[in-house]
């Protein structure tokens, strides 16, 4: 995997953006043994959920409304707090997962309070592992993973991972080998995917190079029909007020980026 050099100006993922639901087709028609039923396909859905107490509750509504009507298979979530998490586990929809880490209070608690990722999977969870990444001393950036039976079948073990990568620009490197490292450490399993809030701007700024994957890896978003790189943006300070809250006051460049990203290897 190769990511060209970048350079850009301050980035920081912030609001409650979507970067997309989508189905996964490929390996999936084997039918499920579990107390799901026979499945064709599974869902998911990932969202840098922000950190800060501004409006928090409304927010946390907001998305555990969308959680609600899609109702997908797996959860990823970015900068959970343990304010945010609380409001999302009071929610009625919550307890139809099983949460990775088990225990995520206490992990937000051994970063001081610092916001953490976390996974929510329909599917009952046989093994799951935090990889802190090598390449973040700084910053204390984990990758969390899960291994889940019978999210396809009783003989193909899915393996779900969430990660947030370091963001600003002088950081870009960093960010470069943050990512190497996570699908070094993910491509021993045949059947796995990452996603969550990578900081990767291929866009309108070109704050990264592009992104190379390894050739048994795929991204999820271009793998889709029509998708490209710049119709996918998942950070936009034209439509969202929490993003334009932190505009450089620099620019009048409205900054837009697919910062989120899904990755697989299937």
């Amino acid at each position: 995997m190769a990511v060209l050099p970048f350079s850009r100006g301050p980035l920081l993922i912030l609001s409650m953006l979507i970067i997309t639901v989508f189905v996964l087709r490929a390996f999936l028609s084997v039918p499920s043994a579990s107390s799901l039923g026979s499945r064709r396909q599974i869902t998911m859905l990932t969202f840098n959920i922000w950190y800060p107490s501004v409006k928090m509750k409304a927010r946390m509504n907001a998305l555990g409304e969308i959680v609600q009507n899609l109702k997908p298979d797996f959860l990823t979530f970015q900068e959970v707090t343990l304010d945010s998490l609380a409001l999302l586990r009071r929610q009625h929809w919550f307890d139809r997962y099983n949460v990775v880490p088990r225990h995520p209070e206490v992990e937000i608690r051994k970063h001081e309070g610092k916001h953490f990722v976390v996974i929510l999977t329909v599917y009952p969870v046989d093994k799951w592992f935090i990889y802190p990444l090598k390449n973040s001393p700084v910053y204390h950036r984990k990758l969390v993973r899960a291994e889940t039976k019978s999210a396809v079948s009783s003989n193909v073990r899915f393996v779900i991972a969430t990660t947030h990568l370091v963001h600003a620009a002088s950081n870009t490197q960093k960010r470069e080998l943050q990512l190497r490292e996570t699908l070094k450490v993910l491509s021993g399993y045949k059947n796995v995917c990452v996603m969550g809030d990578m900081n990767i701007n291929e866009g309108k700024f070109k704050a990264d190079g592009e992104v190379v994957l390894p050739s048994s890896w795929s991204d999820a978003w271009l793998s889709l029909p029509e998708n490209t790189v710049s119709n996918g943006n998942t950070w936009d300070q034209s439509r969202n007020a929490f993003a334009s809250m932190q505009s450089n006051t620099n620019t009048t460049k409205i900054y837009k980026a697919r910062v989120d990203r899904v990755f697989c290897k299937l």
